[in-house]
């Protein structure tokens, strides 16, 4: 597991616990500061992100998008994604 530490100045805002693979990183859990400005967990989507691309991950799994769940359907804002439905990868 890598613990992806977010700081704004020398506050600690969010960390995004990321499970490290060979070719792949899945975005595992994030907690945040709940009445920060801006959109922490999408914010760290877009650094785990930056990480896949620094270590040369192919993929970044974001997990389960359920669309009727506000907490859950951001997934559906970030480009070129597949989903798995009926056991096949779409996308």
């Amino acid at each position: 597991m890598h613990y992806l530490h977010i700081f704004d100045g020398e506050t600690l805002i969010a960390v995004a616990i990321t499970d490290v693979l060979d070719n792949s990183a899945s975005a595992f859990y994030t907690f945040f500061d709940p009445d920060y400005a801006l959109s922490l967990g999408t914010f760290a989507v877009l650094c785990q992100l930056e990480y896949c691309q620094q270590y040369q991950k192919q993929w970044l799994y974001l997990g389960y998008q359920i669309d009727d769940c506000a907490a859950m359907n951001y997934k559906t804002r970030f480009g070129r994604h597949q989903r798995l439905v009926n056991q096949r990868w779409q996308g």
